[in-house]
């Protein structure tokens, strides 16, 4: 279930945006500050981005988190084995 809800947010906002763009960078600018300010104002980036730190919370306990927590961090610093 939580695949299929973060699947669909990852799409729509991330990567719809480039499928059908010459400019992936720009596409990218544009989608992030098309939801920047509605998710600062939601207040949920308070603590943190809610993905990572559900993924950090429960990566001890369940596989398929430990392995998104693995991803995540990857992303935060790609210099760091997958």
């Amino acid at each position: 279930m939580l695949d299929e809800l973060i699947g669909r947010l990852l799409l729509k906002r991330w990567l719809d945006p480039l499928a059908d763009s010459a400019d992936p960078l720009t596409a990218v600018q544009r989608a992030f500050r098309r939801y920047v300010e509605d998710d600062i104002a939601s207040g949920m980036w308070l603590q943190g981005c809610p993905l990572n730190n559900l993924a950090q919370e429960m990566s001890p306990l369940d596989a398929g988190f430990h392995a998104l927590e693995g991803v995540l961090q990857h992303h935060a610093n790609p210099r760091r084995a997958l």
